[in-house]
């Protein structure tokens, strides 16, 4: 549980202080002696210290940067700052939920866009999609460690500027990120690697588009745009009246920009969604771990209608440890994520980071849906409270090519714990409240009342995404500046009560204009995800 975690972190902060101020030691006295020289300590001189064997037996701590600022990058810095290793930790645009952690959990200190506003002073403005900004940043304050949340930054090149620096990065280079960028680029890597997805045709005009409208025979059709569209750029039509606006909404409105420039048309499959995630660092033999696997919402309303949204809410537990037969071994195997992994270095290069599988399992087998190439969004919120140990160690070993190290190695059927592990037994149900009308028009700078008064317990969590601090007749009050506007994670011995925890939660904040889905987890869902993760363990 969270707070048993956090006594357990300061506890272990203590007891190892003595080797972990050691290793401080070389790497502080190294940038003492070049400051006395009149230099400034590079920031490749600690990462290079970092990537060393001098630190093999010890856990030296070393200062983060997270890049974004929504519900996964709060869940993300929760999740950091409670890593002993960690001694700084800084988020960029960061948000509010970040914002509201300094000085209460990290050993060092955490700040967000509000603190960081007078860069300017320094000659410095960050821009999450300027790579040099990013790097200038870094260098100047001796970052060791960034970890991109959103996919963006990811296909707009920010790792391979920052690598090019000598800054660790967990996070896939633009090349390999294209497996998000492009659904065409994805659908051919898996073909090419013998992976099983939807047939699929593509068409890359209006005119294209419309014929393969026209020559549909059958409904429902999966239509996608190919580039990035924060998740909304899917549409399931189910008759070819849907069909047609699909493609004038992509392609003529231009909805989702240059994104939508090409579409892909693919066979509607039936059967169980699973999101599935791995942590790789760049050896697809040997470099990859098993992270979670989860169930998500992404249709806006009840029953699963609507829209489709970035994610209304998910639900996972921890998996049961059972040698050869849990599902992170059998998909480990050479049947999807090893030779997906082996096809994207062959046509980019390594890949380092998140890799996040959209499955879809059908009484024939297991399909790919999709290919991200970062944490989902509930989805992050619902799996990194599962987690225990030192994800900043982990996701640092990942960047520097050392999962496969021995010392990083599982023992037995689980990570070491100088890394990570899961919390037996632990469930986790997740609820998104979104702004009313989102994902179409909404409205934002609503109040949001007694959210400042939730307890983040070892229970319940908050995550902020879309939230800001405005001063009404001198009272500060959180108002809603986005569609999506925060999470509710609540955790149990069972779904039923970690579903419990989430909606009770969620009864004690008052926001009019706000909505979430009142279905998240249901007893229906929560026993078909069980049957589902069976069934896979069958088929591979």
């Amino acid at each position: 549980m969270r707070a048993s975690l956090r006594s357990t972190v300061q506890d272990s902060t203590l007891a190892g202080s003595g080797a972990r101020t050691s290793s401080l030691r070389v790497s502080n006295f190294l940038s003492s002696s070049l400051r006395s020289l009149g230099l400034r300590a590079s920031k490749l001189t600690k990462s290079s210290l970092l990537k060393s064997s001098i630190f093999s037996a010890t856990t030296p701590m070393f200062n983060c940067l997270v890049l974004g600022g929504g519900g996964r990058e709060h869940a993300l810095c929760d999740s950091l700052a409670h890593s002993p290793s960690c001694e700084k930790l800084y988020a960029f645009p960061g948000g509010q939920g970040i914002a509201e952690m300094t000085g209460t959990l990290c050993p060092g200190t955490i700040y967000s866009s509000e603190s960081l506003s007078d860069l300017s002073s320094e000659g410095l403005r960050l821009d999450i999609l300027s790579p040099s900004s990013i790097a200038s940043f870094c260098r100047t304050h001796l970052i060791d460690l960034v970890i991109v949340g959103p996919e963006q930054p990811l296909v707009s090149g920010i790792s391979d500027a920052l690598i090019s620096s000598g800054i660790s990065v967990f996070a896939p280079r633009a090349s390999a990120a294209r497996i998000e960028g492009s659904k065409i680029w994805m659908k051919d890597i898996l073909s090419r690697a013998g992976i099983r997805s939807a047939s699929y045709r593509v068409a890359d005009s209006v005119s294209s588009a419309r014929k393969l409208v026209r020559r549909c025979s059958s409904f429902p059709v999966v239509i996608k745009a190919d580039g990035l569209a924060s998740g909304k750029g899917v549409v399931v039509a189910h008759n070819r009246e849907e069909a047609d606006l699909a493609v004038e909404r992509a392609m003529v409105e231009r909805c989702f920009g240059d994104s939508g420039d090409r579409l892909i048309f693919e066979d509607f499959l039936l059967g169980e969604e699973l999101s599935y995630f791995s942590l790789c660092d760049g050896d697809a033999d040997k470099g990859v771990r098993f992270l979670g696997v989860a169930r998500d919402y992404k249709l806006a309303l009840d029953g699963d209608k609507g829209l489709n949204t970035g994610g209304m809410g998910s639900f996972s537990k921890s998996p049961p440890f059972v040698a050869g037969s849990s599902l992170e071994e059998v998909l480990l195997r050479d049947e999807i994520v090893r030779p997906l992994l082996r096809q994207i270095e062959k046509r980019a290069t390594s890949y380092c980071g998140v890799l996040f599988l959209g499955l879809l399992v059908s009484a024939s087998g297991v399909n790919v849906l999709e290919v991200n190439a970062r944490f989902g969004d509930p989805e992050a919120q619902t799996l990194l409270p599962l987690l225990e140990g030192d994800l900043a160690a982990a996701f640092l070993a990942a960047a520097n090519g050392r999962l496969s190290d021995e010392e990083s190695l599982r023992t037995g059927s689980q990570m070491s714990p100088r890394l990570f592990n899961f919390t037996e037994g632990l469930h986790s149900v997740s609820v998104v409240a979104s702004s009313k009308g989102y994902p179409s028009s909404y409205a934002i700078g609503s109040a949001i009342s007694d959210i400042d008064k939730f307890a983040i317990s070892s229970e319940t969590s908050l995550y902020h995404a879309g939230t800001e601090l405005r001063s009404v007749d001198g009272v500060e009050l959180f108002h809603s500046s986005g569609g999506r506007v925060f999470t509710i994670n609540g955790r149990g011995s069972s779904f039923a009560s970690a579903r419990a925890r989430a909606y009770e939660a969620l009864t004690n904040i008052n926001w009019r204009d706000g909505f979430y889905r009142r279905d998240i987890a249901s007893d229906e869902d929560t026993r078909s995800f069980d049957a589902c993760c069976d069934k896979v363990l069958r088929f591979m």
